[in-house]
């Protein structure tokens, strides 16, 4: 089952949080990697929340969340998005970290204006603002990225925004899956509130990293505002 429940987790001696599931150490190992054990895991994880959204009998947004900087969020997000692509789903891969965008520095070609920012301020059509990852071998058919661009938007007050609510519907309305790639939650309120909105959400955390105390209070904090913690996952890198 995807749903990797705290009560499995060990903390390690300092406190940090316990294995989950198998380490993934490298960046991009769908793409660099494809034949790893690492990218194997990612694909098991894929095809489980792809099951149980197909089971729910609906298209699915799923926020990518985790305590701090640093802890694989992006990494996870990027490579998850490529699994689902590979599996046949059309996929979007949307930033929502407009100070600290790890995406544009992980996958070449994203514009550093045209994002997720500019459409919501009127300033970019959606389509012109939506870009299939480069230097990619074989190149993901079914994988886009709406990139978060410049840094105007704020990430604290975008789950009020009746523009992005109406916006994520839309590409709900073109996309089997959208991931969202969320700010650290040690940065604001912003990724929780978007996780709640969505529903179903997926932690990221970083042993010798990620305290086991913080990752109980940010999954309990996710399941008291409504959203459905589909599991955590512990990333090496």
């Amino acid at each position: 089952d995807v749903v990797w429940a705290l009560r499995r987790q060990r903390p390690h001696p300092q406190g940090d949080a316990g294995g989950v599931v198998t380490p993934i150490a490298e960046p991009l190992v769908m793409r660099d990697r494809p034949d790893s054990p690492a990218a194997a895991v990612i694909r098991d994880i894929a095809r489980q929340i792809v099951e149980r959204g197909a089971a729910n009998a609906t298209r699915q947004a799923l926020s990518i969340v985790s305590v701090g900087i640093g802890e694989g969020k992006s990494t996870v997000a990027a490579n998850l998005a490529m699994a689902m692509a590979e599996q046949g789903r059309r996929v979007l891969l949307l930033d929502t970290d407009f100070t600290r965008s790890r995406l544009k520095l992980m996958l070449p070609g994203l514009s550093a204006s045209k994002g997720l920012g500019a459409v919501l301020a009127g300033r970019e059509h959606l389509s012109h603002a939506i870009a299939r990852p480069v230097g990619w071998s074989p190149q993901p058919r079914d994988l886009h990225v709406l990139p978060a661009g410049d840094n105007s938007g704020d990430p604290s007050q975008l789950a009020r925004l009746p523009a992005f609510t109406q916006l994520l519907q839309k590409l709900l309305g073109h996309y089997d899956q959208v991931l969202l790639d969320t700010p650290a939650t040690s940065q604001g309120p912003g990724a929780l509130e978007l996780a709640c909105l969505t529903g179903p959400a997926l932690v990221v955390a970083r042993p010798g990293h990620t305290r086991s105390t913080d990752l109980d209070h940010l999954t309990r904090s996710l399941r008291e505002g409504g959203a459905q913690v589909l599991g955590v996952v512990m990333n090496s890198h």
